[in-house]
């Protein structure tokens, strides 16, 4: 286990309501192929995070299909989709448009 992912496990175990921590746990587990510990914790980071939360809805999409739970990944990735272009941001839009047609 890296140096990183041991901090960012310490700094969510000390606080579990510091909800960057989470993210970036999140996507360092995703990174080093644990879609499941993935899933944990960048599901309760977008389920607590009331802002931009595009990019992290599509990774936690990610997660939920390499789990094989394609209908939650489904429904993350549509609600990454108007949280983009909420916040405007046309290029992640683009981005998770095309990971949801990949779903078929």
């Amino acid at each position: 286990m890296g140096e990183r992912l041991e901090m960012l496990r310490e700094m969510v175990a000390d606080d579990p309501d510091d909800l960057l921590a989470r993210l970036l746990l999140g996507r360092e587990l995703l990174a080093e192929g644990d879609a499941s510990g993935a899933a944990e914790h960048l599901g309760r980071y977008v389920q607590r995070f009331d802002g931009d939360k595009g990019a992290a809805l599509g990774a936690y999409a990610e997660a939920l299909c390499r789990l094989d739970r394609e209908a939650d990944a489904r429904a993350a990735l549509a609600e990454g989709i108007g949280n983009a272009q909420q916040h405007r941001h046309q290029g992640l839009v683009a981005q998770l448009e095309a990971q949801l047609a990949d779903l078929g």
